[in-house]
């Protein structure tokens, strides 16, 4: 039966009232429920895996085959060094009354258990290690890279929602366990099993039944000791991953806002807040070492007792049995180890695989989200003709809310002229250019660009045509340069210091040691505000977009370079259109539209003055700024 259908009706089952299912049924129900969203989940983690052509399927085959025989080979030998001690041990008998040795010294079966045991042994685990390490970060890679790419093809909607050092954590470290545990389902637990097989049936080889009778009966005993414990650690891992999770939430939104707790003198509180939450975790890890401690104990005991036993067993038979030698009770030791250590490991898989979902539960679900923005099947090249721009009946919620961010919102800019939108802070200004980006989509309504759907056409061919200069300004932990190229990546130097003399930067980043060549410093840390707005739109020069979007992009300037890169701005802005966010409205009073919006809704429209004439809504924001030139005669900047 198909594992989604499984588990539909599972889930219905759950709904019928308690009466109907014992506790422990419902208990098998819900492990049923579980094992088939694993089923679902190592489906989704194994598409990753497949090789992505024929030369790297070619390359995971050569290793895997390569893997394989160093695993067989290494199961040779663990078998036959026992038997080959055995057999040299029992050719040297311990003579004690001065009679000479009778027969050949065993100097063959000596020589080949040293070789095997310590020089063959090695060098084939070495070549197995050698070969697993190479498939296990192919695997790493390929896990790493695929989930990298697809956080960065989601939406605006999942970024906004997540921590960005939480994603990163997760991107970075769980591809590794993915690897891991591919490894040890292939080249452990079969394994592991063999091991065991070999170990019990060593003992028949003994000669002794009853040794191999109690070997089963004290693996089954091991078994239910380890089964028992095991419950309990995954709860305690359970609960240690969401304190790991607050820790590293606490240290790095700490980290990333160090400037904000600086100036609110707030260091020690931050210091203690993540104490608490390190001490936190560190209470659950005692309690879970406590409780491994006990388990580890009774393993002990189980499994020391067992040798005992065994030894008695086979002990007593070589005791009463003429022409036996205690080579037979060497070669138990061997076997018994050989039986033991993989039972551990067979018996520790339902741990270990309840912490591997636990741990790579974030990295699925990376996996399983899909964007909210995406193209449509037949999506085509946007074809940029003149650049108008129209919203039709525009609407949009954020994450569901009530209240829209726009409501109903409809305009048209012709390609070539310069909408503005002013008004109060959470009015929809900022989501208009979103929309206009597609970093969402609206909830009702549509947005053409030269009469097409932009919800019909590529992102890509739409953003290849758009710039914007944000209100928070995004720079990398690099060069100036390279941040400057971001914006056209074959730019040369002249062109970027072009750019950057157009918005008075030059100076500034000649005057850095390393001129272009400075790095930033993280988030922009080597300029100001005002410096990294500059760069921004030094930026946006650079890519000569068709449609430039400016989100409050002068905000920190200061009058007299405001006034400088208006002038620029205005002579490089024809022939484009241009979308301008603006609080300050000295800064937009050239616009062809003005577009004043309130509660998500076009309150007023028209030019700077048309709308002082109207005596209204604009009237009041430009008044309370400019409260000496209400009627707009004089400017001040």
């Amino acid at each position: 039966m198909d594992s989604v259908l499984l588990c539909t009706l599972l889930v219905a089952s759950l709904s019928i009232p308690a009466t109907i299912y014992s506790p422990h049924a419902r208990k098998r129900l819900q492990a049923a429920i579980a094992s088939s969203e694993r089923a679902r989940d190592v489906k989704l983690l194994a598409e990753q895996l497949r090789p992505r052509d024929r030369q790297e399927a070619r390359m995971v085959a050569r290793l895997l085959v390569e893997i394989f025989f160093s695993i067989a080979a290494v199961q040779t030998v663990s078998i036959a060094t026992p038997l080959l001690l055995r057999s040299f041990l029992a050719k040297i008998p311990d003579i004690r009354d001065g009679s000479r040795r009778e027969g050949t010294f065993p100097l063959m079966e000596i020589s080949a258990y040293v070789f095997l045991k310590h020089v063959a042994s090695g060098y084939i685990r070495y070549y197995k290690w050698d070969r697993t390490y190479r498939l296990q970060t192919l695997f790493t890679d390929r896990i790493t890279i695929g989930a990298y790419t697809k956080l960065l093809s989601l939406s605006a909607d999942y970024h906004d929602a997540k921590n960005s050092g939480t994603v990163w954590m997760t991107v970075r470290g769980t591809g590794k366990g993915v690897a891991r545990m591919l490894h040890s389902i292939l080249f452990e637990f079969g394994p592991s099993l063999l091991d065991m097989a070999v170990g019990i049936a060593g003992f028949k080889t003994l000669g002794s039944t009853r040794a191999a009778l109690a070997t089963v009966v004290v693996v089954i005993l091991y078994g239910v000791v380890i089964l028992r414990s095991s419950s309990r650690k995954t709860a305690y891992e359970s609960r240690a991953a969401r304190m790991r999770g607050r820790r590293d939430h606490v240290g790095s939104d700490a980290i990333l806002n160090w400037w904000t707790i600086f100036c609110f003198g707030r260091l020690n509180q931050e210091a203690e807040r993540h104490a608490t939450a390190v001490r936190e975790m560190r209470e659950i890890d005692a309690q879970y070492v406590a409780d491994r401690s006990t388990g580890n104990h009774l393993k002990q005991l189980v499994s020391s007792g067992g040798l005992l036993l065994l030894c008695i067993l086979v002990g007593y038979d070589i005791w009463n049995t003429p022409g036996r030698s205690g080579a037979d009770l060497v070669v138990l030791m061997g076997f018994w180890q050989q039986v033991f250590s993989p039972v551990q490991e067979i018996l520790n898989w339902k741990q270990t695989i309840d912490t591997f979902f636990i741990d790579t539960r974030k990295l699925i679900d990376i996996f399983e989200e899909e964007p909210s923005v995406k193209d449509v099947p037949e999506a085509a090249d946007l074809r940029l003709t003149r650049g108008t721009i129209e919203f039709q009946n525009t609407s949009f919620a954020y994450g569901g809310k009530e209240k829209p961010a726009l409501d109903d919102v409809s305009f048209t800019i012709e390609g070539g002229k310069t909408l503005a939108l002013v008004g109060q802070t959470g009015g929809g200004k900022s989501t208009t250019l979103k929309l206009l980006m597609r970093a969402y989509d609206p909830s009702s309504g549509r947005i053409l660009i030269d009469g097409q759907d932009i919800s019909l056409v590529r992102k890509q061919s739409l953003m290849d045509h758009i710039g914007i200069v944000p209100q928070s300004i995004g720079v990398f932990n690099t060069t100036i340069l390279e941040n400057l190229r971001y914006g056209k990546p074959d730019a040369t130097l002249e062109e970027c210091q072009e750019a950057c003399r157009a918005v008075c930067l030059h100076d500034k980043i000649a005057s850095f040691e390393l001129g272009y060549e400075e790095v930033v410093g993280e988030r922009g840390s080597k300029l100001s505000g005002g410096e990294l707005q500059r760069l921004a739109t030094a930026r946006l020069l650079l890519r000569d977009p068709k449609i430039a979007l400016f989100d409050e992009a002068m905000s920190s300037l200061d009058s007299g370079t405001e006034a400088k890169i208006q002038e620029y701005l205005q002579t490089w802005s024809a022939g484009r259109t241009v979308v301008m966010v603006a609080h300050r409205l000295v800064t937009i009073v050239h616009a062809d539209l003005i577009l004043a919006v309130k509660n998500g809704q076009i309150v007023e429209r028209g030019t700077h003055e048309e709308l002082l004439a109207k005596g209204g809504y604009y009237y009041e924001l430009w008044y309370k700024q400019h409260p000496f030139s209400a009627d707009g005669t004089r400017q001040l900047g």
